[in-house]
């Protein structure tokens, strides 16, 4: 009965509330929306006599008095399952209370946003359960496989970039054709490509496979960029603006930088500010190679031997361990108990083999959030978390700001840009919001501040930047002081973690040595 709760029910009932919510907000017309919001309420009710359900399975599990990692993981499963849905419910009433309603305040409408953000993400969440399983054993199993890959073919991206923007920098200020500079710079990253490409040839047969892989990767990531540029050339010949024409190609630059370009083209001040952004650009891009490359290999190279340790050791548990219980018990010899530990462990794996995969993920969260903290581009990430945590996003849009108001610009027509560029209607609506606060005369600072960009420190810092006259300066220096901070946590959150790290696999190494060791010595002296 549970198996089909998780993998059918459940997930079904989500996705109505996703619907639900979704029809609430963009339905025709009033009757619709007000109906499902109605509806909210009566999904909120069966959601939650679910997740009582698993509560008391996993209550029901505390009064066995019969101590084992069987028990033990099932009760944790339930009642974390119950009180997920639990907290599903509570978010499906939060909703149903949104009316529709003008002229709200402020403060209300980014707690409706936040609270539609963080309910859409749980139901997301539970929809995905039963993909869930399946996903963390490959990725626990084969997870060391995309490390290795991003290790080896990691492709200098900022490296280009700095080269398009100094390129792009001197030919706006001393007059010359964009065009032919780019066009210029291509063919000279074409040229180191194609020697690349005939060295990679002659090393080839000499690799095996698991370097092979990377160097396609890097070759690929290297070509399309390549190509990238060329496009840019492209269009920059044909007439196209450069922000247009920049805009035009994904990932070639970032889009505060886009956004930035596109505000100058305005005032015909662009090579001064491509200059101020290459020079930036720069500066970080000195700060990444000797502290944050650092950071990136130590946590590379633990997470890859976390995980082959784990794969190692539940290769022992499923495939070794049954064979040494076998023969201690034909020989009839008495146990102790860390062998009787680890055998009970096997059983367990044995049993529910479908959790091995979340077990063995656990110790891959250390690392991913220490990968999030050392983050500059949060253009990949996923729209409902930068909803739920919108200052992941606060470097870049503060450096956006900055390159703006550097050049004596208004702010208005750069968060405008930024709202019609963005796809995801909450996070667009969030930068509407700042640019209608602005326009009214509401101060940089507190605008940021109440849509959860800046603490208030910082929003003191730029309202007095701004009354002093060196805004630009202020929202650079902010947005390189929060990646910095990032990069110093993640450092020291690496440092303390590897040692750790490293001592736990040792106990439990020398654990199941000595839990397989003991038994075979005393069996030996009784034979003996």
């Amino acid at each position: 009965m549970e198996p089909l709760l998780i993998l059918l029910v459940i997930p079904a009932i989500a996705f109505m509330m996703l619907r639900a919510d979704s029809i609430r907000v963009n339905g025709l017309d009033p009757e619709t929306r007000d109906y499902y919001r109605k509806l909210l309420p009566l999904i909120a009710i069966i959601v939650s006599l679910l997740g009582v359900l698993f509560l008391f399975l996993g209550l029901r599990n505390i009064q066995d008095f019969e101590i084992s990692y069987e028990n033990f993981a099932l009760m944790m499963a339930r009642l974390s399952l119950g009180a997920g849905l639990l907290y599903l419910a509570w978010k499906a009433l939060q909703l149903s209370k949104h009316t529709e309603e003008e002229d709200l305040p402020l403060q209300v409408i980014v707690r409706r946003d936040i609270e539609a953000t963080s309910a859409r993400t749980v139901a997301i969440l539970f929809i995905l359960l039963p993909l869930v399983l399946p996903s963390l054993v490959l990725l626990s199993t084969i997870g060391f496989i995309p490390i290795l890959v991003y290790g080896f073919s990691a492709f200098p991206k900022r490296y280009v970039q700095n080269q398009l923007l100094w390129t792009l920098s001197l030919a706006a200020k001393n007059d010359m054709d964009m065009a032919s500079e780019v066009y210029s710079l291509a063919n000279s990253m074409n040229a180191e490509r194609q020697s690349g490409r005939t060295l990679a040839m002659k090393i080839a047969g000499s690799l095996s496979i698991v370097f092979l892989v990377p160097m396609f990767y890097r070759a690929r990531a290297r070509k399309r960029m390549i190509e990238q540029l060329f496009q840019l050339s492209s269009a920059l010949y044909d007439g196209v603006p450069l922000a247009t024409a920049l805009s035009l190609q994904p990932n070639l630059l970032p889009p505060e930088i886009i956004g930035a370009v596109e505000a100058a083209t305005a005032t015909g001040d662009v090579g001064t500010v491509l200059s101020k952004i290459a020079l930036e650009h720069s500066r970080q891009l000195e700060n990444r190679t000797t502290i944050g490359r650092t950071s990136e290999n130590s946590a590379a190279y633990t997470a890859m031997i976390v995980l082959m340790t784990c794969n190692v050791v539940a290769f022992i548990m499923y495939w070794i361990i049954p064979k040494f219980k076998a023969i201690f018990q034909d020989f009839g010899v008495e146990l102790p108990q860390i062998t009787q530990t680890w055998i009970s462990i096997s059983d367990f794996m044995m049993s529910y083999w479908y959790l091995a995969g979340p077990i063995m993920f656990l110790p891959m969260v250390p690392f991913l959030l220490g990968a999030m903290m050392m983050l500059d581009d949060s253009t990949w990430l996923p729209s409902y978390l930068l909803r739920m945590f919108p200052r992941i996003e606060a470097p870049m849009l503060l450096r956006r700001l900055g390159y703006v108001a550097g050049s004596n610009m208004h702010l208005q027509p750069s968060l405008l840009s930024l709202a019609s560029a963005t796809p995801d209607f909450a996070r667009s609506r969030r930068f509407e919001r700042l640019e209608n606060r602005l326009q009214l005369g509401d101060s940089l600072g507190n605008s940021l501040q109440d849509e959860g960009f800046v603490n208030a420190r910082e929003a003191h810092s730029i309202d007095y930047s701004s009354k002093m006259g060196h805004l630009g300066w202020a929202l650079v220096s902010i947005a390189n002081s929060m990646q910095q901070r990032r990069m110093d946590r993640s450092r020291w959150t690496m440092e303390f973690i590897r040692p750790a790290v490293f001592i736990l696999l040792a106990c439990v190494v020398a654990s199941f040595c000595i839990a397989l060791f003991l038994p075979l010595v005393k069996l030996l002296n009784e034979l003996s």
